[in-house]
């Protein structure tokens, strides 16, 4: 078979599929008896496991296969998971992550061996049994070929009997037959693991089975097994006058078939129906390759270019149907975009999906007992952005487990409480979105941080004499800093949130922290919820046009120069009850030297950051206009008060300011 065009395919359904095996260990993790947790993983293993198979990837149907054993008796309910069941498979779900990104990387699983853990699965399936020869699977220790099941005879104690629903028409058969003292039984045939046409097999089985007495219900039902819809085994409820010896005798002529298991049948394994919930429709998604979306948006973005020239032309003026034409594109072009830009916008809960694994796992590995609190996942922000995330929200995780949680005594010592809580949340604000990472941990140090700082040379003891607690706290995120006694394998306060930082702001964001001592930190990372287009504020600088992003923009005013003051820390002037920062833009961007003294009064634009105002000295005001943003490469990357630039209407460009950088 050429698999060739599936590869793509199988990448991405098996990382969902993972994804979803994670979250649902998760859950199962702490209701242990949910059968529709466990029947839900089985069918996520058992659909990595066919798609394995078809792609040729041996090791990965093997895993899957045995883990499909491991939760085969909990199915029914009658036997819960164990503890040492979920870490075995969590363990399982690790190794099919490594042989995916090897089939990612090289086409091909690799040579990651799992012997060792096959083994352990062997171990917790002969150590549950009733009878120690009763192996479910022989494991291979290379981790390659599937061995045989063991023979019908060992199993028959393992199968729970027909499991179906209490209004199935079957059900009604089979409380009637057994009044009329008719014997019913149930079978479970397993086929040959190197079975390929299962529909064949099953409908030579039917036949089969028809010679010997009625058979009443299948599962899967016939339809499914008309589609090919099969697992590896099938379970009937059968009505014979033969014994079981004559039954599987006959069952193990059929070629293919590697054993047969029967009980009699139990009214008590029938499932009591649910009450009906309301029918969701389900969604159709249809999956695009990135590369479709960035030429579809540049294509709007040229759209935007047009719409906005002629928007500038005097062409409306003087002619009213072509004001009317133009009007109506304005508002085509402006709903294309938004329609463009929800195609791209995905939920913040794709990244956040991560995180409650990796608190599980380092909370187990460092003996802490967190709960982690997610809200917001449903906040969305460009796919670009997303993407980008995962590496720095991991480091910020790790570093609130290693160093601002404390161990459970530590707690009560304090008089907090013993489970310790790490809380994840993001909101959209104005055209940005901000997500907080917060601990209820020991908190950070300002005076440890500033002692660091003055080790390393990081900044001198004058620079540190006026400087807020809050702002010595931003020092975490210079190299090399750290306030943490020792280094270890999973973090350091310090060391590696400077790539942090530089991630974030590569996105055109922000990180702050803010800590108090025994009361816990907070990191809050800010960033535009698209890279792309947005809504800008365009002034004249000496003659040249400038972008401003609205979403930073508070107001304009006029400040009359005798309003302005100069101060130790530079110009201030007074806004409302406030007294505000003053920047001469043009000086500032080394355009013109300008006096501010020689004119009566100056147009001020006022933009913010946080909870943080300034004003910026500007010439004029050319209007508010829809942009596109284009990145300035890496050759001007050294350029800190620019983040890009964009293409105006009549054809110039004009450069959009980070105002960020000023404050």
């Amino acid at each position: 078979m050429e698999t060739s065009e599936f590869y793509e395919a199988f990448i991405e359904e098996a990382r969902e599929n993972l994804e979803n095996m994670n979250q649902l260990l998760l859950q199962i993790e702490g209701d242990m008896q949910n059968v529709d947790l466990i029947n839900e993983l089985f069918r996520a293993s058992h659909t990595i496991k066919g798609m394995s198979g078809a792609m040729h990837y041996s090791k990965m149907e093997h895993l899957t296969h045995q883990m499909e054993f491991l939760l085969e008796d909990s199915r029914s309910g009658e036997k819960p998971l164990q503890e040492a069941s979920v870490d075995i498979l969590f363990e399982c779900v690790d190794n099919l992550e490594i042989y995916l990104e090897n089939v990612i990387e090289e086409a091909e699983e690799g040579p990651h061996d799992c012997a060792q853990l096959l083994e352990k699965i062997e171990q917790l399936l002969n150590g549950e049994s009733d009878d120690d020869d009763s192996a479910l699977k022989q494991v291979v220790p290379d981790g390659g070929a599937t061995a045989q099941p063991a023979s019908s005879k060992e199993k028959t104690s393992t199968y729970p009997g027909f499991y179906f629903d209490e209004n199935d028409v079957a059900y009604a058969k089979a409380q009637k037959a057994q009044a009329d003292k008719r014997a019913i039984s149930a079978i479970k045939v397993t086929f040959d693991d190197n079975c390929a046409l299962k529909m064949a097999r099953a409908y030579l089985l039917f036949q089969t089975l028809d010679e010997l007495g009625q058979i009443m219900a299948t599962q899967p039902t016939r339809d499914l097994i008309e589609n090919n819809e099969i697992e590896n085994f099938i379970e009937i409820l059968f009505m014979t006058d033969c014994d079981a010896q004559s039954i599987e005798e006959k069952v193990m002529n059929v070629s293919e078939i590697a054993g047969v298991e029967q009980v009699e049948f139990d009214l008590s394994k029938v499932k009591k129906p649910e009450p009906k919930k309301a029918a969701v429709q389900k969604k159709q998604v249809v999956k695009v390759d990135m590369e479709r979306l960035d030429n579809l948006m540049n294509l709007v973005s040229e759209l935007i270019v047009i719409k906005t020239a002629l928007d500038e032309s005097q062409l409306g003026e003087s002619d009213s149907a072509a004001a009317r034409s133009l009007n109506y594109l304005e508002r085509v072009a402006t709903d294309l975009h938004e329609a463009v830009m929800q195609v791209r916008m995905v939920p913040v809960e794709r990244i956040f999906n991560r995180f409650p694994r990796v608190v599980r796992d380092l909370a187990k590995e460092l003996d802490k007992s967190v709960e982690l609190v997610i809200k917001g996942e449903d906040t969305e922000v460009d796919r670009a952005v997303v993407d980008e995330l995962g590496d720095p929200f991991i480091h910020l995780i790790r570093n609130a487990l290693d160093h601002g949680l404390e161990r459970k005594d530590e707690r009560i010592a304090k008089g907090k409480p013993e489970v310790a809580k790490l809380f994840l949340n993001a909101y959209p604000e104005g055209n940005s979105v901000v997500i907080e990472i917060e601990d209820d941990g020991a908190g950070i140090n300002a005076e440890k941080v500033a002692q660091s700082a003055l080790k390393r040379n990081a900044l001198l003891p004058e620079q540190l004499k006026g400087m807020s607690e809050q702002e010595i706290m931003q020092l975490i995120f210079r190299a090399g800093l750290s306030t943490a006694k020792e280094v270890t394998d999973l973090s350091g306060r310090g060391v590696g949130l400077d790539a942090v930082k530089s991630k974030i702001e590569s996105l055109s964001g922000e990180v702050y922290v803010t800590s108090q001592i025994d009361i816990g930190t907070k990191f809050t990372i800010r960033l535009p919820s698209t890279l792309s287009i947005v809504q800008a504020l365009l002034v004249n600088l000496c003659g040249d046009a400038y972008a401003i992003p609205v979403v930073n923009v508070v107001m304009i005013t006029k400040v009359a120069t005798a309003d302005i003051e100069h101060t130790s820390e530079g110009l201030q002037f007074s806004y409302g009850e406030e007294s505000l920062p003053l920047i001469n833009l043009p000086e500032r961007l080394a355009l013109q030297q300008r006096n501010l003294e020689d004119e009566k009064d100056h147009l001020v634009v006022i933009i913010k950051r946080g909870s943080r105002q300034m004003g910026l000295v500007v010439d004029d005001l050319i209007g508010k206009r829809e942009i596109v943003i284009k990145p300035l490469g890496s050759y001007f990357s050294h350029i800190k008060l620019i983040s890009g630039a964009t293409i105006l209407g009549n054809g110039k460009l004009a450069l959009i300011l980070d105002s960020d950088q000023l404050f």
